[in-house]
């Protein structure tokens, strides 16, 4: 693949998962689908049909029962591998799992396959997502139990952990399936696009080696974008600072404590001859919004084609994980625990005692209900003769 630092690979398991991969494949990423359920395997048309591996017990689909998932995964193990193998090479320099954490497929075989992955000696990050409030009690759970399983493995990379929450902040009058495929594209543009940036050329350059060190870094990662209108904005340094703050805060990403980022990058693209107006006291003053990394990069980036306007770009890396967002669900749940206890035990313990047989023999012997045979030819003998 041209023009880009970094030869990613991308596994996507189960219905999320997938779509994420396609989109990556769409941009001509090397991406590979997973699933339990053929009917979602069908619709990636980015991916090669080679590429999308049905594996299943039997019934297609998991039915948000993560044993499942996991069950066909260790079932079919060997036709993973192959496939994994035969597709991302020694060159691929990372691979990605991703999944949306609450399906019964995603959630069974992303913490195990990454497991796997990580033993086997592979480069391996995540892309996933967590629910919303909009999502089931049982899909938050599974998310939950997979969440913790995902976060006790070592020797892994960056999590990029998309809060499906933040869909609500995309037009109200969009449908939920429009808003997920804007997330997915913009999880795919976004990662593209900073590994595009490390091939092009510049006096301060963020190469691709540098890229790889920040999302080798285990735990949550963000990268966001914004837009300055005039480029004598930079100069405005706490105004920049507070932007770059905002950013994070609003990008698709689960939020997290910012402050305690271990690594990240400000990339600046702006008109040429503008490199001037960043200083070393606004750099300085937007790492402090990421509690001054222990790894950090600065890319600066001049275009001809740009006039006024600058596109600041951060990645941010090596950020704790979405705990407190984790357990507000967590919460939620538990204050639904006791409705929902009483709600299945009801079901249970529901039954019903009537008097319909005899009821029915009532008016079964009653005279409106005996039909009477209506003489004469009917309407049925009347066509057959007809067409004779």
């Amino acid at each position: 693949m041209k023009g880009v630092g970094l030869k990613f690979g991308y596994i996507g398991v189960g219905q999320c998962g997938g779509n994420i991969a396609n989109e990556f494949n769409k941009l001509g990423y090397k991406s590979i689908a997973i699933n339990t359920s053929n009917t979602d395997l069908v619709k990636l048309n980015n991916i090669q049909r080679n590429n999308r591996l049905l594996i299943n017990a039997g019934v297609q689909g998991a039915g948000k029962n993560p044993d499942i998932g996991r069950k066909a995964l260790e079932e079919h193990i060997e036709d993973v591998m192959h496939l994994i193998g035969q597709v991302f090479n020694s060159e691929t320099d990372m691979l990605f799992v991703c999944a949306g954490l609450g399906g019964g497929t995603g959630s069974g075989i992303a913490p195990l396959l990454t497991q796997i992955l990580v033993e086997q000696g592979f480069e391996v990050g995540m892309i996933i997502t967590i629910p919303s409030k909009m999502e089931s009690p049982k899909v938050q759970i599974v998310a939950l139990n997979a969440f913790e399983e995902i976060s006790r493995i070592g020797g892994m990379g960056s999590l990029f952990i998309v809060d499906n929450a933040k869909s609500l902040q995309l037009p109200s009058q969009m449908g939920f399936k429009t808003k997920y495929n804007i997330i997915n594209e913009n999880v795919a543009l976004k990662l593209d696009k900073i590994n595009r940036l490390t091939m092009e050329a510049s006096d301060v350059a963020f190469d691709a080696r540098d890229f790889q060190t920040l999302i080798s870094m285990r735990g949550h990662a963000i990268i966001s974008s914004f837009t300055i209108n005039d480029i004598s904005e930079l100069k405005e340094t706490e105004v920049l600072a507070q932007s770059v703050k905002e950013a994070l805060e609003n990008s698709i990403y689960a939020n997290t404590e910012f402050s305690s980022s271990r690594g990240a990058a400000f990339l600046f693209e702006l008109p040429e001859g503008g490199a001037h107006y960043i200083t070393e006291q606004a750099v300085l003053k937007m790492q402090q919004e990421l509690g001054m990394p222990f790894e950090l990069f600065t890319g600066i980036y001049e275009q001809k084609s740009r006039k006024r306007d600058v596109t600041l770009h951060v990645v941010a890396t090596g950020l704790p994980f979405p705990l407190k967002r984790l357990e507000n669900i967590q919460t939620e749940l538990e204050e639904k625990a006791d409705g929902f206890q009483t709600l299945f035990e009801r079901s249970r313990a529901q039954s019903f005692k009537g008097s319909g047989k005899d009821l029915l023999n009532k008016f079964v012997t009653s005279p409106s209900f005996v039909k009477e045979k209506p003489s004469g030819e009917s309407t049925l003998d009347k066509l057959l003769k007809k067409k004779k």
